[in-house]
């Protein structure tokens, strides 16, 4: 299958996602995406055929495998971060220069990515393919079956179907208008 690198000034979307701890309410450690649960309502909603970069940042300090459902990425590289690579609100300050570029052998379409320990790894996709409820989570079994997984939803844009459509049926309801008044006109001109 040919590979064509996505270009990231199409992006229309960057994401930070931290990949943390903390405990529960008895002590247990609990390792999460964005500090949310897999209960919690999906915070991410591509829209179908958009580009969205992402920036997986590893809090830990052993690797995380990250595995998207049903979208390939391309990763563009890794970066050991300090506070100063992140804004007021945490999102990281995304520089594609400053990245160290992926390993021979992750070049190429991927659906899991290693996210190594202190480091930001930036990844690329494009949601052309599927929509609707998928997941993302850590590939490490124990990780994902305690909460280190979040659903992902491609939104399937309907914006012009719904345009369209207005016009047209505001077309209808003006023709329709329109005759009815022009017969109302000529049934009262007969009398």
């Amino acid at each position: 299958m040919p590979f064509h690198k996505i270009n990231p000034a199409l992006a229309a979307r960057e994401r930070t996602m931290h990949l943390d701890e903390t405990t529960d309410h008895y002590g247990r450690v609990l390792h999460l995406l964005n500090n949310m649960m897999w209960d919690d309502p999906a915070t991410e909603k591509p829209k179908l055929d958009s580009i969205e970069i992402w920036h997986l940042v590893n809090h830990f300090d052993f690797p995380h495998p990250i595995h998207l459902h049903l979208v390939h990425f391309e990763i563009m590289g890794r970066k050991v971060f300090t506070e100063d690579d992140f804004d007021e609100n945490g999102n990281y300050k995304f520089d594609l220069d400053s990245l160290t570029p992926p390993l021979d052998y992750e070049r190429g379409r991927k659906d899991v990515v290693r996210a190594e320990p202190g480091q930001v790894t930036s990844i690329i996709m494009h949601f052309k393919e599927h929509y609707g409820d998928y997941v993302w989570h850590c590939h490490i079994l124990e990780h994902e079956d305690n909460d280190m997984m979040r659903p992902l939803v491609v939104v399937k844009y309907k914006r012009l179907v719904n345009i369209s459509l207005l016009y047209f049926t505001t077309l209808y309801w003006v023709v329709f208008v329109f005759r009815m008044d022009g017969r109302i006109k000529v049934l009262q001109g007969q009398k």
